[in-house]
């Protein structure tokens, strides 16, 4: 029950603990925290946390794929490349679903 900051990312209100503010009266060793973490203020941060960024820059990469793959077809060359952008479409859909069910399990967990 030691006091944290808390920074607040404003774009996709995402959380990361600060630095540490205050001992709470329950640690009784100098120099220790007890492990609990409470929000001592609340700190807005601009931008988007890293797990965000990097949704954004999946995603980007995900739709330029799509667009190649989507192009190639209808033009009918470069069926090698088509299938290896359809692997890296694979591959960058199940990165996605994996920062998404991180950025869940973060804004789940307490500390």
């Amino acid at each position: 029950m030691c006091f944290y900051e808390q920074n607040v990312f404003r774009d996709c209100h995402c959380f990361k603990w600060g630095r540490f503010r205050q001992h709470c009266a329950k640690e009784y060793r100098t120099g220790e925290t007890c492990g609990m973490k409470l929000i001592y203020e609340a700190v807005p941060k601009a931008g988007k946390c890293a797990i965000c960024n990097r949704i954004d820059v999946a995603t980007r990469k995900l739709v330029a794929s799509k667009e190649k793959v989507g192009r190639w077809l209808a033009e009918g060359r470069n069926p090698v490349s088509t299938e290896n952008e359809q692997t890296n479409i694979q591959i960058y859909q199940n990165e996605i679903m994996e920062l998404n069910a991180q950025k869940a399990a973060k804004l789940r967990s307490i500390g």
